[in-house]
């Protein structure tokens, strides 16, 4: 009977740190050496996620207190409606963003320069760092990106 009470404790502590205690995303793309990282941190060590891409598609990597627990290869798949909704009712907090860019034609680079702006503040975005090169030899993009998300919410959303 004791144990039974410790699980269900358990189990309420676990629910009630999920909705109140809210996990970092961190976002980092390279289009010069076609490198993505998504990683999901919450109460780090205890949970992290990490998604690259992996040829074709992504390779999703689970860690329980640094120890890998899924490594699982994720096959793109068609938008739907229902993915659509769920990346609509995600609503990070506390966005910052790097960014750094360059196309060989200047005109273009002007062009994304304010459409980084324009996005940023329709995803009320904290704070946004831009290095635009007018100047560049090749076309690149850089991003990084933090955010915090409420995984309970999420949860909620996704059932």
């Amino acid at each position: 009977m004791t144990l039974l009470f410790i699980l269900l404790l358990s189990l309420l502590l676990f629910i009630f740190l999920l909705f109140t205690v809210a996990s970092r995303i961190d976002l980092s793309y390279d289009s010069a050496r076609s490198d993505m990282h998504l990683t999901l941190r919450w109460l780090h060590p205890l949970l992290r996620s990490v998604i690259v891409k992996e040829g074709n598609g992504f390779l999703l990597l689970v860690y329980l207190l640094k120890k890998r627990v899924l490594a699982k290869l994720m096959k793109p798949k068609q938008y739907t409606k229902r993915s659509g909704n769920i990346l609509k009712s995600l609503k990070p907090t506390e966005i910052h963003v790097n960014t750094q860019y360059g196309f060989r034609d200047p005109f273009v680079t002007g062009l994304a320069c304010g459409a980084v702006s324009a996005v940023s503040q329709l995803l009320n975005v904290e704070s946004l760092h831009q290095k635009p090169d007018f100047l560049a030899n090749s076309d690149y993009i850089n991003l990084d990106a933090t955010a915090k998300l409420n995984l309970g919410r999420l949860l909620m959303k996704l059932i």
